[in-house]
């Protein structure tokens, strides 16, 4: 409905008038031409009219301003923040509602003219119209819930829900304002759908949510209006932040990037505000937070531009090469709605081709960059040229799938969803047929690539195999190998630039790797290929970059990864519940485009954001990660997870080991200092020695249950003497291991297990310098302990009270001069402490501390200088986050340096590699991370708001100037 007319009956000649000029222009209004209210029921009515309809027409004569029913309906109008339209019919004294008054009026008067009033009443009814209706529309469901006792079955879901996040994310910029009712029912249709989605990503928005609804109540319930103003512009910045933070956890980069940049827009318009002492700490506090959101988004923001002007689903992407005249990175695309689209590399259209009649499924580019061939579902290959015209086309019985043009630019190959493989060959002008429809596979061909050197090239097959052609002459094809091994259709090939190396995508999740020079060639079938457990559902596409040290598949699983040419994971892009469909890289490497199911072609450059490396491997979540130098030189990172393994890898290939059956899983390693041994502390409650090097597969030295008589939770050895603690429950007992040879080893306890927790110690660490030991547990407190004059161990120090943790403590740290500890606790903290003196020193900063259970600490091994006068630290949390911190012991200041996203569930353990260039996670997740900590670092400089604002900007501009589905006001942010 579009209007609910609100008038004086004694006013109903005008109102007729006026309702039927609204009918003539096909407004549908409600109107009650009743005289007398009809009791309950009647009112009723009246709430749903106001209710359904987009607009409240308020006529203003003095009897409207008088009349009660007219009051009613004004206050019902407001509770659900309803557009409001006032009409002045005839001139009032006196007082007028403060929401009437602050409006602009259109005149009805008699003295004015009616048809001039009444367009710019269509003209106010059809501005942001489709806003209005939204909040129509959410209100009507909103209330529906409401009136069924908040019946989750009631809730928003899929689509509608996030329209009407989208709409509540604009709410707080342009009316009408959601009303409390319609917050709430947004905010719990986004949490019940969180609860089996991302944990973080509702966190996030329903802090978006509340910095939204204080920015409304500061508006419309305020002292005075100016101050209200402030605080709902202080709201509206924090919401955008939240709203970065949230688009951020749910992979939206350049959504996340925008709204920091917006949020840092406004911050700098009422920065002035710091000088009043009403608002100084608060806006203090709001530089600080819009600051990291902003520093965040630009280092975690890889994403630089998104094309998205196909209809429908993006089959293929490709980058031309680069050629000393033509220009730069410029992308050829296909989709299902027959189209190409020509882009210039800052994303602008050039040309868009709509000759097909059918899908285009995939494109080919000739090696130097003159022409192009496209292969669709209408049976045909065009071959065109850059400026949209058509050289040629080749036809075929069936639908191609495929197509590759030869690196000397005179063969064409198109794959066939008919089983047949074909080959076209230039002569002079002309393509001529040369495969006579004698090749085929026993199933629908999917992909064909030819091999750089042009001598042979690849088909893919829905019959699961690969096979390698040769073109003998050019009338002739050979077979020379058939490659066996994938479970399900194979949709992609392609070969490394060295042509040493073929790569395979296949619907069996996996990509399979073959070495060409292995393969006899001569006609059989081959199956020995190394192989990728790339993806969790189809992989459609896999690509190598130009000089052939990485790939990237693009996968129905939403991701796009990027590996090592050896198949170590290198980085994910994920994009949720989009089938991606193909990738490309550009000339030089450093940018990849992906295709999805979206209808949208994504841009990602390659050296921005997290530089990391990617191992998998266990098939449960990780509980810890170990990294030491063995008596071989070799430094090996031991990691354990759930699933009864404990893994040793080569930290400088990132190769598996070798794998430790432990039986049962186990919960903490450790190295043995200055051996060749691993210590596993398992969930039998035993501890096992493993040597590292040796093949054994059992554990050559067995503490028992009856020997540690207590649940052991955590083992740690000192560096500088043969001693090392267990947990034993709420106790912590001593040991002595004497090794001789290799495979001798004794175990000893060393006197009474050590007593000063109440309950589970959680955590143990020996101080650098031999000389502590420290407990964290699950009673709140840590306790650090010293050896005494009689070389016993006794209490140095129990680290509680005000400044102590409120939850348990999980784990704890040293600093590499043993001056200070680290402790990580489910209260969301780490707190230092002083070792010699027992003292509380810092608690890391609230507005970027973790938001959930901290599950481990570490500090670097390098020590203060005088030109980084800082240590620094690390720690892993259930929020899915690594934090990289730095403590300046001058000022007892803890400062966050990044905060490091990638992981998909609980990061478990932290540490840094002994060379001190690498930070190591474990996670839930079941993968093992390494991040290049000195990367962090140098970005950890820049630290100036405003370089930050003109960097955000500048990595948004193709994306804000290019992008045809973005809002006006958000094209224009960075021009303010």
């Amino acid at each position: 409905m579009e209007a609910f007319i609100s008038y004086s009956r004694i006013n109903k000649e005008f109102v007729q008038t006026l309702a039927s000029a609204l009918k003539k222009a096909n407004r549908e209004v409600w109107v009650d031409w009743e005289d007398i209210p009809q009791g309950a029921e009647w009112w009723k009515e009246i709430e749903v009219g106001i209710q359904e309809a987009n607009a409240f027409l308020f006529v203003i004569t003095p009897d409207s301003m008088t009349s009660e029913v007219c009051t009613w309906e004004l206050n019902h109008a407001i509770k659900h923040n309803k557009r409001l339209i006032p009409i002045l019919h005839q001139e009032v004294k006196g007082e007028i509602p403060p929401q009437i008054a602050a409006i602009n009026w259109i005149f009805f008067r008699e003295s004015d003219d009616f048809d001039h009033a009444f367009t710019t009443l269509l003209n106010t009814l059809d501005t942001d119209l489709e806003r209005t209706r939204i909040h129509t529309r959410i209100l009507r469901r909103a209330v529906e819930w409401e009136s069924h006792q908040r019946d989750k079955s009631f809730l928003l879901r899929g689509q509608d829900l996030t329209n009407a996040q989208h709409w509540l994310s604009r709410s707080i910029e342009k009316p009408p304002q959601p009303t409390q009712l319609q917050t709430q029912y947004i905010v719990q249709s986004a949490r019940a759908q969180s609860k089996s989605q991302n944990r973080k990503l509702a966190a996030a928005f329903a802090a978006f949510i509340i910095a939204v609804a204080l920015g409304l109540v500061a508006l419309y319930e305020g002292h005075q209006a100016k101050q209200a103003r402030n605080h709902a512009t202080i709201s509206q910045i924090r919401a955008l932040t939240s709203l970065s933070e949230a688009r951020l956890a749910n992979h939206n980069e350049l959504g996340a990037l925008l709204a920091s940049v917006k949020a840092a827009k406004q911050w700098h318009t009422f920065s002035w505000l710091a000088n009043d002492e009403t608002y100084q700490k608060e806006i203090l506090d709001l530089k600080n937070q819009v600051h990291h959101t902003l520093k965040e988004s630009i280092s975690e923001t890889r994403e630089r531009n998104r094309l998205e002007l196909h209809a429908d689903r993006v089959q293929t992407v490709r980058f031309r090469p680069n050629t000393e005249k033509g220009e730069k990175n410029v992308i050829v695309s296909g989709g299902s709605d027959d189209k190409i689209i020509i882009w210039n590399q800052a994303g602008k259209p050039i040309k868009t081709i709509e000759q097909h009649e059918g899908s285009v499924y995939d494109i080919s580019i000739s090696p130097k960059g003159d022409f192009f061939a496209s292969a669709s579902g209408d049976k045909t290959v065009k071959v065109w040229n850059f400026k949209g015209e058509l050289l040629a086309t080749l036809d075929h019985i069936a639908e191609i799938q495929g197509v590759s043009i030869s690196p000397d630019g005179q063969m064409i190959a198109i794959a066939s969803n008919e089983r047949y493989v074909g080959l076209w060959h230039k002569n002079n002008d002309n393509w001529e047929r040369i495969d006579d429809f004698k090749f085929k596979h026993d199933s629908a061909v999917q992909a064909v690539r030819f091999s750089h050197d042009g001598k042979i090239f690849a088909s893919a097959s829905s019959d699961r195999t690969v096979k390698l052609w040769q073109v003998a002459n050019s009338t002739d094809l050979v077979l020379k190998a058939t490659l066996i091994g994938h479970d399900d259709r194979v949709y992609a090939v392609s070969f490394s630039p060295d042509n040493q190396t073929l790569a395979s995508a296949s619907a069996d999740n996996t990509i399979r790797l073959w070495k060409l020079n292995h393969i006899p060639m001569d006609g059989g079938n081959w199956g020995k290929s190394t192989v990728i457990q790339a993806h969790t559902n189809w992989v459609f596409d896999v690509q190598y970059n130009p000089n052939g040290n990485m790939l990237a598949s693009a996968s129905a699983s939403g991701t796009v990864k990027l590996w090592s040419r050896d198949g170590t994971l290198l980085k994910v892009f994920n994009n949720p519940s989009v089938r991606m469909t193909a990738v490309s890289f550009n000339s030089n490497g450093k940018w990849l485009a992906s295709a999805g199911g979206d209808n949208t072609i994504r841009l990602y450059d390659l050296e921005a954001g997290t530089s990391m490396k990617i191992i998998e491997g266990h098939q449960s979540g990780l509980k810890d990660v170990d990294v030491s130098f063995s008596n071989a030189s070799q430094q090996t990172i031991a990691s354990t997870g759930t699933d009864g393994t404990v893994r040793l890898w080569d930290s400088q290939t990132y190769q598996l080991l070798r794998t430790l059956k432990t039986t049962v899983s186990a919960r903490d390693v450790d190295y043995v200092p200055n051996s060749d041994l691993l210590g596993v502390a398992t969930y039998d409650n035993t501890v096992q020695f493993w040597p590292v090097h040796n093949s054994s597969d059992k554990p050559i030295y067995t503490i028992s249950q009856e020997q540690t008589q207590g649940k052991v939770r955590s083992i740690a050895f000192n560096s500088k003497n043969s001693l090392f603690a267990t947990t034993q429950s709420n106790l912590i007992q001593l040991w002595t291991l004497k090794i001789e040879g290799k495979t001798q080893l004794q175990a000893k306890k060393l006197g009474k297990p050590l007593d000063g927790h109440k309950k589970s110690v959680n955590a143990l660490s020996f101080s650098p310098n031999g000389k502590y030991l420290a407990s964290g547990s699950a009673d709140h407190t840590a306790i650090i302990w010293y050896f005494d004059k009689t070389n016993t161990f006794v209490t140095h120090a129990v680290l509680e009270g005000k400044k102590g943790h409120d939850s348990w403590i999980n784990n704890l740290s040293f600093s590499p001069d043993s001056q200070y500890l680290a402790t990580a606790s489910s209260d969301h903290t780490i707190k230092l402490w002083d070792v010699k003196e027992g003292k509380w020193l810092a608690t890391t900063p609230k507005a970027e501390q973790h938001q959930d259970w901290v599950w481990d600490v570490s500090f670097a091994s390098q020590l203060p200088t005088p030109e980084h006068n800082h240590y620094s630290f690390v720690s892993g949390s259930a929020d899915n986050t690594i934090k990289l911190w730095r403590y300046v012991s001058e000022g007892n200041k803890i400062e966050l340096l990044r905060t490091l996203k990638g992981h998909e569930g609980w990061v478990r353990s932290v540490g840094f590699s002994n060379a001190g260039h690498e930070i190591i996670s474990a996670s839930a997740d079941k993968t093992v991370r390494f991040w290049e900590w000195q990367h962090f670092k140098e970005k950890a400089k820049s630290d100036d708001q405003t370089q930050l604002l003109d960097k955000g900007c500048q990595l948004l501009k193709n994306y804000l100037e290019n992008n045809n589905k973005l809002e006006e006001t958000d094209r224009q942010v960075c021009r303010q």
